[in-house]
C-alpha cells in the first residue's frame, strides 16, 4: 500500500525549496562584499528570462487545453449517445477542469507579465 506524505509539501517540492535556498545562499555568500547593483542586475535578467519564456509556454498550455476540451467533448458525447445518466457530472468534470486551467493561466499571466 502506498503511503502519502502527511505534510503539505511533498518530498519533491521540499527538495526543490532546499536546492533553491542553497543556490541563493551560495550566490549571496560568494561575494565578499554585498553589491546591490549586481543583485538587481541578476534579478532583472531573471525577470526578463521569465517574460521571454512565459508567452510560448502559455501558448502551449492553451493548445493542450484545446486538445483536452476536444477529448472531453468526445467523451461527453459518447456518454450522451449511450444514454448514460451520469452525463451532467461528466460535463461538469471535464469543462470545470478547463475553466480552472484557464483561470490559473490568467492569474499566472497577471503575476509574471
Amino acid at each position: 500500500m502506498r503511503k502519502y506524505p502527511t505534510n503539505l509539501l511533498s518530498r519533491r517540492s521540499t527538495h526543490l525549496v532546499a536546492v533553491a535556498a542553497l543556490v541563493l545562499l551560495a550566490t549571496h555568500s560568494a561575494s565578499a562584499e554585498p553589491n546591490l547593483s549586481t543583485l538587481t542586475t541578476q534579478l532583472d535578467s531573471v525577470a526578463t528570462a521569465i517574460k521571454n519564456y512565459f508567452e510560448p509556454i502559455s501558448r502551449i498550455a492553451l493548445y493542450i487545453m484545446a486538445i483536452v476540451g476536444l477529448i472531453g467533448a468526445v467523451a461527453v458525447y459518447g456518454k450522451f449517445s449511450s444514454g448514460d445518466p451520469d452525463t451532467r457530472k461528466s460535463i461538469t468534470n471535464w469543462f470545470g477542469a478547463l475553466i480552472f486551467a484557464g483561470i490559473v493561466l490568467i492569474v499566472l499571466r497577471a503575476i509574471f507579465l
